[in-house]
């Protein structure tokens, strides 16, 4: 993704922020979190230990840090979301890149399991089977086991936007 050129040690994830704010109004469209129930930022940078949904801040990152940037657009009708995670510089641990590509390949999971007449419930399917057979899931001894599929009637329709 093309923000993830800007993920380098020293920088601020506010610097970020305000260069993806710049790139998503200068393409017309308008950043979804910016406002939203008080969100202060155009973007979600959740750093380390953060799980989902930091907020930027003034804080530089540092050599090793993983980092997730998370941008959401409204355009033409529809909001756009989309997530990566990467590592600031140069990895410092191999635990932090097997991390990385597994955010990596569950984004891709997800995003191969949407189409029309899809269910949508197959979106977080392909992400927990992919989940579950990476490291991540011995990594938590005390995760629970995946729960049993509940039926839904939701299914993808073109146009149609989760």
């Amino acid at each position: 993704m093309l923000f993830g050129t800007n993920v380098q040690p020293g920088i601020t994830t506010e610097e970020i922020d305000a260069q993806v704010h710049d790139l998503i109004v200068k393409k017309g469209a308008y950043p979804s979190p910016l406002g939203y129930k008080g969100f202060p930022r155009s973007i979600c940078t959740s750093v380390n230990d953060v799980a989902v949904h930091g907020i930027p801040d003034d804080v530089k990152l540092q050599e090793g840090d993983v980092i997730s940037i998370d941008v959401t657009v409204y355009l033409n009708g529809y909001h756009g979301d989309t997530a990566a995670t990467y590592i600031v510089g140069k990895p410092t641990s191999e635990r932090a890149k097997e991390l990385v590509v597994a955010a990596y390949k569950c984004r891709e999971a997800g995003i191969l399991a949407c189409g029309p007449g899809k269910p949508f419930k197959d979106i977080g399917a392909a992400i927990e089977y992919v989940f579950c057979h990476s490291y991540l899931f011995n990594a938590f001894p005390n995760h629970p086991a995946p729960l049993p599929r509940l039926a839904t009637l939701n299914v993808q329709r073109h146009g149609r936007t989760i």
